[in-house]
Formats: C-alpha cells, sequence, structure tokens
C-alpha cells in the first residue's frame, strides 16, 4: 500500500518572487509574480523562488515526483524547515532539449515542513515554465499520541491515534507495563477496542481514540496498538496518584527564575539589565532592574508580569506542598519567585498617584547574551528607560494577594491606589469585567470591605449579559453584550474560570445559580466546539472557525494557542468542581494532554517533560556557551500554529540546529502562568470528589 498526496491544488496560486529579494526580506509587489505557467525575467543566473508548498506531519516519510516544461532555465525543488526558515540546497530536475523534466523521488528531510520551487535563470534572461504534476508517495504509518508525563488515578485516561493514509478499519489497543528484571516479560495490564474518531481532511490523517479510564495501578506504561496490518507504540508514560501535578507544578514554576532579568543565573548568564530604569518629566530617575524576560526576547512588559506574579501567588496559596524549596532565603521557592516579580512592580509603581509603567522594551534586533546588551551603567544611551502606563487588574489582584499573605499594608496600599485607576464600573468588557472579578475578590478577602463584594456581584451581571447564542453554538461569551464570540489567544478561558471561582466561594450568594447555569451552557459550548479526534478547542468568532488562529496576512503577528488551551483547562477545571459536569472534566484533560503530547506532532511542550521535546527553541538564550538548544527548563512553548492563512493545517518548527520560528516554538509567560493555574486546580480534582 501507498499513500499517495497530490499537490495539484497548490499550483495554480503560486507566488514568485526574485530570491535575494526574499533573502533581504524586501517585498516589492512590482517585482512579483504569480501563477502556473509563469514567465520569469531577470540577469543569468538569478533566482525565482515560490511560495511554499506545506508538507506538514508527512516529511519523515515522503517521495517528492515533479514533471512539466521549463524553457530558457532549470528548476529545481528546496526542502525548508518551516515557512520562511532554514532551506535545504535545491534539488534539481532533468531537463530533456524540448524543455521537458522530471524530477523522481525527491525524498524529504526529516524534520522539513515544505518545500518550494527554485528557478534558475539562463544566458536568455528570461525562463517559462509550466509545473504539469506534482505529488507525493509515502508508506502508510501509525502513531501512538499520550500525554507523555502521564495520567492520573481515578480520572479519564484517553489517547489519540493518527494514520496517514485512509483506513476505514477498526483496531485494537494494549497497556504494557515494561517489567524490569533480566527474563521479565513485559506484561499487558489492559486492552480495548480503538473507536473510530474520523478523518481530518485537510491533515489528510485519519484518527481513532483509545480509552482506558478503568486502569489505575501505579506504573510505567506503554500503549500498543494494531490497525489493520499496521502496528505502532506510543512512548513511555505514568500513572500515578495525582501525578500531574506532582511531577510538572514545580518545573512550570521554577521556568521563571531561569527567565529573570537583573541578576546572575548560574549556567545561563551574567547580571544583565542593570541599567534599566525610569525617568520622569522632571529628571528624577530609579531603576527598575529585575523582573522576568517576557519570553525569547529581553523585553520586560507589565501585560503578563502581574498575571505571571498572581499565577505563582495562586498556586502557592493553595499547592505549595507540591513545589520543592532548594534555595536558601526566607520563603519557599515559588513564593520567593513571586516576590522578584513583585519587586519589579513595585519599581514600576509610582507610590503615590498609582501609576504602573507600562514596559521596559529595546525591541527585538540584540541576539546575544543578555548581558551583552546593555553596559550595566546607568547615565548613557544605552540603558533601557521604561515607557507607558498600563492598567493592569492582575496587578490589583496580586499586590492585594501579598498584602493579605505577608501583612504588609504596603502592597495593599499600593493596590487600592492602583485599584482606583484600572475600576471602570461603565464597562461591559468580557475580560475587563473577569479581571475586575478577580481583583476584587482579592482585595475583599485582604480588607474586608464590604464594597467589593458589591463591585463582584457587578462584575458577575455584567459577564452573564454577555453570554450569548447563535446559529451554531449556545454558551460562547461576547466581548460586551449583543456583540458575537469573543476570542482570546490568550485569555480565552478567563471569563468562565472567573465565574467558577466566584460560585466555588459564593455558593449561597445571589447570582449563584444563574452562574451555574451559565457555566453548563458554557460547557456545552466547548464540548461541541472541541467535537474532533483531539477534543481539543477551536478557534470561533462566529464568523470564522478552524482548528488554528486565523491571522489575515503571512506577515501578522501570530503564536500557538496553548495559553488559550490552558486557559480553558483551569476553567473546565473549576466548572466541573462547582457543577460536576463529566464534560467538563474531559475536555480540561484533553487541552492539557495536547500540550503534554497528544497532538499531531506528538510532541511535549512543557520543556523537560515527557519523552519527546523540541529540538530547538526561539530565543536569545541559545547564544549562551553551552546552550545552544536555548530551550528554558520548564518552558510552556507559543505551540503549533496554522501553516498559512488559508492553510488550516499544524505547523511545528523541527528545526534542530539554529533559531527555529517565534510562532511556535517561543516560550511566553502567560503560558507558564496559566498552566500553574490549570494544574493547580487539577490537584484539587485529583484530591477531592470525582
Amino acid at each position: 500500500m501507498v499513500v499517495n498526496r497530490d499537490y495539484a491544488r497548490w499550483l495554480g496560486n503560486l507566488k514568485w518572487m526574485p530570491r535575494d529579494a526574499w533573502t533581504r526580506n524586501v517585498h516589492d509587489p512590482a517585482a512579483e509574480c504569480a501563477g502556473n505557467p509563469v514567465s520569469l525575467t531577470g540577469d543569468p543566473r538569478t533566482m525565482w523562488i515560490s511560495s511554499p508548498i506545506p508538507i506538514p506531519l508527512d516529511s519523515a516519510n515522503l517521495d517528492v515526483f515533479l514533471a512539466g516544461t521549463v524553457r530558457g532555465g532549470r528548476i529545481g525543488l528546496e526542502w525548508c524547515h518551516a515557512k520562511r526558515g532554514k532551506f535545504y540546497p535545491p534539488v534539481w530536475a532533468a531537463v530533456d532539449v524540448e524543455g521537458r523534466f522530471v524530477l523522481s523521488r525527491a525524498s524529504a528531510r526529516r524534520t522539513t515542513a515544505s518545500f518550494r520551487f527554485v528557478v534558475e535563470l539562463g544566458n536568455e534572461r528570461s525562463a517559462t515554465l509550466e509545473i504539469t504534476e506534482c505529488r507525493g508517495e509515502s508508506q502508510p504509518e501509525l502513531q501512538v499520541l499520550v500525554n507523555q508525563v502521564g495520567y492520573n488515578v481515578g480520572l479519564p485516561k484517553t489517547f489519540t491515534v493518527q494514520c496517514n493514509a485512509s483506513l476505514e478499519v477498526g483496531g485494537s489497543f494494549r497497556v504494557i507495563a515494561p517489567i524490569a528484571g533480566p527474563g521479565k516479560e513485559f506484561v499487558t495490564v489492559f486492552e480495548g477496542a480503538l473507536e473510530p474518531a474520523g478523518r481530518i481532511g485537510e491533515w489528510e490523517r485519519t484518527y481513532w481514540r483509545g480509552d482506558f479510564s478503568r486502569l489505575d495501578i501505579p506504573n510505567n506504561y506503554y500503549i500498543e496498538v494494531r490497525v489493520g496490518d499496521l502496528e505502532a507504540e506510543s512512548p513511555v508514560f505514568s500513572l500515578g496518584n495525582n501525578f500531574v501535578a506532582k511531577r510538572t507544578l514545580d518545573t512550570a514554576q521554577r521556568f521563571y527564575w531561569y527567565q529573570r532579568c537583573g541578576m546572575a543565573i548560574p549556567s545561563w548568564h551574567e547580571a544583565c539589565h542593570l541599567d534599566d530604569r525610569i525617568t520622569t518629566a522632571d529628571g528624577y530617575t530609579r531603576d527598575v532592574a529585575g523582573g522576568w524576560h517576557d519570553a525569547g526576547d529581553y523585553n520586560k512588559y507589565n501585560g503578563f508580569t502581574p498575571h505571571s506574579v498572581w499565577a505563582l501567588l495562586y498556586t502557592h496559596e493553595q499547592r505549595a506542598d507540591l513545589c520543592r524549596t532548594i534555595r536558601s532565603g526566607p520563603h519557599c521557592d515559588i513564593l520567593d519567585e513571586a516576590l522578584w516579580g513583585a519587586e519589579f512592580l513595585r519599581k514600576m509603581q509610582e507610590p503615590v498617584s498609582g501609576k504602573l509603567w507600562d514596559r521596559v522594551f529595546s525591541g527585538y534586533g540584540h541576539w546575544n547574551t543578555p548581558e551583552s546588551e546593555t553596559d550595566n551603567r546607568f547615565g548613557d544611551e544605552k540603558d533601557r528607560v521604561a515607557t507607558g502606563e498600563a492598567r493592569n487588574l492582575w496587578f490589583v489582584a496580586s499586590f492585594a494577594h501579598l498584602g493579605r499573605v505577608l501583612r504588609n499594608t504596603e502592597f495593599t496600599d499600593r493596590a487600592l491606589r492602583h485599584w482606583e485607576l484600572c475600576r471602570d464600573p461603565g464597562n461591559e468588557g468580557l475580560h475587563h469585567n473577569a479581571a475586575q472579578l478577580i481583583a476584587a475578590d482579592e482585595l475583599l478577602r485582604t480588607t474586608g470591605d464590604p464594597q467589593f463584594a458589591e463591585v463582584e456581584e457587578q462584575c458577575v451581571r455584567h459577564i452573564l449579559a454577555c453570554q450569548g447564542a447563535d446559529e451554531n453554538y449556545d454558551g460562547w461569551f461576547a466581548n460586551a453584550p449583543g456583540g458575537k464570540p469573543a476570542y482570546s489567544i490568550v485569555d480565552n478561558g478567563l471569563p468562565a474560570a472567573s465565574l467558577a471561582l466566584w460560585a466555588r466561594a459564593n455558593p449561597t450568594r445571589n447570582l449563584a445559580a444563574d452562574v451555574l447555569t451559565s457555566l453548563v451552557r458554557y460547557t456545552g459550548f466547548l464540548t461541541r466546539l472541541s467535537d474532533n479526534p483531539f477534543g481539543i478547542s477551536k478557534f470561533y468568532t462566529g464568523d470564522a472557525e478552524s482548528f488554528f488562529f486565523q491571522f489575515p496576512e503571512e506577515s501578522s503577528w501570530h503564536v500557538g494557542q496553548n495559553s488559550q488551551y490552558l486557559s480553558e483547562a483551569w476553567a473546565a477545571f473549576l466548572i466541573f468542581q462547582v457543577t460536576h459536569r463529566k464534560e467538563a472534566l474531559s475536555h480540561g484533560l484533553k487541552q492539557l494532554d495536547w500540550v503534554l503530547g497528544a497532538n499531531p506532532y506528538g510532541i511535549c511542550m512543557l520543556h523537560g517533560e515527557g519523552r519527546v521535546n523540541t529540538a530547538t527553541a526561539h530565543h536569545r538564550y541559545n547564544t549562551i556557551v553551552g546552550q545552544p538548544q536555548g530551550a528554558v527548563p520548564g518552558s510552556v512553548f507559543n505551540g503549533i500554529t496554522r501553516f498559512r492563512p488559508e492553510c488550516d493545517v499544524p505547523l511545528w518548527d523541527m528545526l534542530e540546529k539554529g533559531t527555529p520560528a517565534y510562532e511556535c516554538n517561543e516560550p511566553w509567560i502567560p503560558h507558564n502562568a496559566y498552566y500553574l493555574l490549570a494544574v493547580t486546580e487539577l490537584a484539587t480534582v485529583c484530591e477531592g470528589d470525582k
């Protein structure tokens, strides 16, 4: 059996540009052309290249065949890691005297994600090209996609089987315990039938799902599957009591240590950016060293830094017992990490007015070690100077929490001053009210002032008013009452999570019954929206629905959706606690499974955990001697993204040397924040009434 791929659908929309312009990242529409057939002109020996042909998921097992006519030059094929990443040297086609060319069995590189055509012009300074055939052949194969970290005793346990061929047959699976010791056999502990899960046509993949929820014996396991004549095995994973939280909460919080700015991190970098400062209009200067590098760059933003501080405090409050302390000091490591971020925020706030400066930003041009970006001395042009103003309700929530935990009124006073700048009673916005609800709750718990209980109810009413329905789904939330479904690539689950937190703390308050009804509706929406082989939540705005975020143009900023999935997992685990709807628990687990390995690439996107991690990370830390991979332990990466605006197929950059694409392979602190929140509540579920 051979699996055939026909790439003809891409040929009519090919775009062509001079290769030197692409190399210089220059886009001149007047110098570009489109189509097949196509005529290309230029100096002899110059090259034109086409837009990429996507082959995600096929590259490990693919031969491409190419045929057509070319006159005035020659044509070749280039394999590429990602859309605009590293290209390999062209594989040139043989051309006869009449211009007919054939390229047989151009074998893909194992880590490539696309190929493109390249035409080298001859002495005539012009070439005409028509591609009449472009197809691929693969051998059929299965992949067993599991949560590579593991599963929890007492909770549902599912996995996905993926096949590159279109097979309409059933299958079976065995869960096997690899017993150690000479002469010991691998022991089958569970057997079951695979359930057909359909086909994702654009991905050209067929799926089955398996369920081994009844297995609750702690051990290490792997899964062996059989579909027709095909067999495959999963990576080894673990099963234990509250295992995922026990294994990974500390890993995820310790990521922030490696991202610290303003101090030396042993084996990583020297003290850096000690000359970050604020200079006011009247000439007053103070240092704002500290905080965390926001992602794979060295900038610091007060959009997500306050959120990360609150997430660390949230986990510390509920599950500090699952986080190790290996550093000396007056506080446990996770609280110490939250205080490190809070100290940066304290520096960035005007103590009297409550104003919070927005960012310390030096762009993206410096690709070297962090300590080499500035001279670490105040008063020269290399200093990084804070700019802008942020109004951030996570700052309020964090400082109110710290005021309570540390019994320190300075934190509480600063929270209250910033609250006056942030609070907007007339704002009906969905995410504003969700964050405001959490901030008001922290202030209520810290101050005991009943005015904050009234604010909470106002926020709850605003969020409930944003819930709606359309001809496709019921239960989604709009950005404002009467609007279309809202989508946030970072905070998608936040509104429902804030309602569930409030309902858990206030089961007898006014509106509690309305909130539970709303959360049941939202659970129904998520369940229907994620009706696919992975159970993964889709991008949905009412006008568009797809697996991956729809960015309008290739040059548009876009990243993978791991914060979306993890924020929804946090919400789902909270919803399960207050509604006891099993669909909510299932949804949360499947979002987490995706991040931890049950995805079409079979890659665990929490770095350092699981069995298959990314080979390289998009991080400037790859310039640190001894850290060529650039991958920070405990990173949660942006995640799998779509290949192109018009192509809803998954893309992960498999580059093994160098710097991969930021869209998928870059860490970002909100991902780790939502991972902490989600897994903290998963631990509550594991140890509660299941």
